[in-house]
């Protein structure tokens, strides 16, 4: 009677187990099955299939970008479904190679015209997991404003650009034909487009990163801060800006703070005229001071300050 006891327990502890076991695996793949509601066709790496991201999904992430765009007094964008096809060959081409960094070669898997031609006119960002398929379209977008680990800052360029007009979106998750990741994540953004016109339109004279009050998630202790100025309204070709004297000062309070890594160019990359530099120990609930003089612009001399803090 007691023996028969202690195996009707130990039979009821296994089916126990077992129900907790296919509730774990139930959990996982459902958590994996997030990815089907991203496409109207769900993309394949192993065939080099691109798939098609849903409408829900680009509306989600025009949202965003002109959410960012906003806070930073510049023009709202447009989507242009006309670019879907190149942008999202672009995307299945990094997933497929499990990197962004690379130029497209005609040798590379999943290679095709499209797929360069979307690369060369997009900015592309890469996530990649040993365990997870998952991750929002935002932390994409906000990649291409951190820039983290870059110096180039052509994505954030892009991104900010005022004379932006259009993006198209694509994106592919999956396992990559190489690389050491289990599954990647990559999204292009088509940010190639005609020079919007803002003559009329009332934009801020300069563009910077960061400026006024940003989220905590945007805070990096390697963070890349720079400064664009938009001089002429009527074309993107702002790279007239000549900061081969300028000076850059940060004050955190009302203390000086250490700015390092002073860089400046006028590639065309966004706003063609660029400064750049870092702030030594930047942390959230300060209030940060940036002065910049001496920057030249058809042979006059202009100062600019701004502030920026994270909360």
């Amino acid at each position: 009677m007691y023996k028969s006891m202690i195996n009707v327990y130990f039979k009821m502890r296994r089916v126990a187990i077992s129900a907790i076991c296919a509730c774990a695996c139930a959990c996982t793949n459902h958590s994996e099955d997030k990815v089907e509601p991203l496409y109207n066709i769900v993309p394949d790496i192993r065939s080099c299939s691109a798939g098609e991201v849903s409408q829900e999904e680009k509306n989600k992430v025009l949202v965003y970008v002109n959410k960012l765009r906003e806070a930073y007094g510049l023009p709202a964008v447009e989507y242009d479904k006309s670019r879907d096809a190149i942008t999202q060959k672009a995307a299945l081409l990094g997933a497929s190679k499990a990197t962004v960094d690379e130029t497209p070669s005609s040798d590379d898997e999943c290679y095709v015209p499209d797929a360069s031609a979307g690369w060369g006119a997009s900015v592309l960002s890469l996530w990649g997991s040993a365990s997870s398929k998952w991750t929002t379209s935002d932390v994409h977008i906000n990649d291409f404003l951190m820039e983290k680990g870059r110096s180039d800052l052509k994505r954030r360029r892009a991104l900010l650009n005022p004379f932006l007009s259009k993006i198209s979106f694509g994106r592919v998750i999956g396992t990559p034909r190489r690389g050491d990741y289990q599954y990647v994540s990559v999204a292009a953004l088509h940010v190639k487009s005609d020079d919007a016109d803002l003559s009329e339109k009332n934009i801020p004279e300069i563009v910077a990163f960061p400026r006024g009050v940003c989220e905590a998630k945007f805070l990096d202790l390697h963070l890349v801060l720079n400064f664009s100025v938009v001089s002429n309204k009527l074309a993107r070709a702002n790279n007239t800006a000549d900061f081969s004297n300028a000076t850059v000062e940060v004050l955190a309070g009302s203390q000086p703070a250490t700015v390092s890594d002073v860089e400046y160019d006028n590639l065309p990359e966004g706003l063609p005229n660029n400064l750049q530099w870092k702030v030594n120990g930047l942390n959230k609930g300060i209030t940060y001071t940036v002065r910049i003089t001496n920057v030249v612009i058809d042979d006059e001399s202009k100062d600019y300050e701004y502030t920026f803090s994270f909360k």
